[in-house]
């Protein structure tokens, strides 16, 4: 059957289906064409549809700003894949790189980046944020919610938020309810400690760094306490009865 499949994605004539004891010694003959599989998979079609002109509306992209839609893996040899990429983009599918190695070779380039013992061109990759990312804490005046990245942000990338305090704190990060599709849209817990009031009692200014790396995971790497100091001022010197300076 995927033998089928794939002789469908470059033949649109009948192709014969042939299973040599499929059941009880029993051999199944039949034949499918394209269309067919097509008409069979319309369903799928309509949500690989659905996807990509969401994809297109939430890019806030106009058309002529595009230049190319790069197309990986075995399923974007079908044809009904590439046609509906060219009826929603305006512009036909672009095979430039190798479909089924695709993924790998960026495993093994960027395995070839990291290591010191191997030299290869210099290049970046930006990738995007899939979800709105936000972060809650709680006060002496009540809860509060900062949202740190929007959706479609850039990554990797690091923000810097400040927040005024008086003790040590608990962030909690998560995903923007209803925004994941899975229940549960929890990141994770950061304590921060060693938060203090200044010499006057009053709150002090922390900054927390927030960072998203090039896997998409998300973290709180630091903390900062910026303490206010009163800096006093210089007396000036008494001249002595000699006229020296002291």
């Amino acid at each position: 059957v995927e033998k089928l499949k794939k002789n469908m994605s470059a033949n649109s004539t009948k192709l014969p289906l042939n299973i040599e004891c499929f059941m009880n010694e029993i051999d199944v003959h039949s034949s499918m064409q394209r269309s067919e599989m097509e008409e069979l998979s319309s369903h799928l079609f309509q949500r690989i549809e659905t996807t990509m002109r969401k994809l297109l509306l939430d890019s806030k992209l106009a058309l002529e700003e595009i230049h190319s839609v790069e197309i990986v893996g075995g399923s974007s040899r079908i044809p009904a894949i590439k046609h509906l990429i060219e009826q929603i983009f305006g512009k036909p599918a672009s095979t430039t790189l190798n479909q089924d190695e695709a993924v790998s070779r960026g495993a093994a380039l960027q395995c070839a980046i990291l290591s010191p013992a191997v030299r290869v061109r210099e290049f970046s990759c930006t990738d995007v944020q899939a979800y709105p990312v936000l972060i809650s804490w709680t006060d002496t005046d009540g809860p509060h919610e900062m949202k740190v990245f929007e959706q479609y942000h850039a990554a990797p990338f690091c923000r810097l938020l400040t927040v005024h305090r008086k003790e040590p704190m608990t962030i909690k990060v998560h995903y923007e309810p209803n925004s994941v599709p899975y229940p549960d849209p929890f990141i994770g817990t950061y304590h921060v400690k060693g938060i203090k009031p200044d010499a006057n009692g009053e709150a002090q200014e922390v900054k927390v760094k927030v960072r998203i790396n090039n896997n998409g995971i998300i973290t709180v790497s630091s903390a900062t306490m910026y303490e206010r100091k009163e800096s006093e001022e210089p007396t000036s010197p008494t001249p002595t009865s000699n006229g020296d300076q002291q």
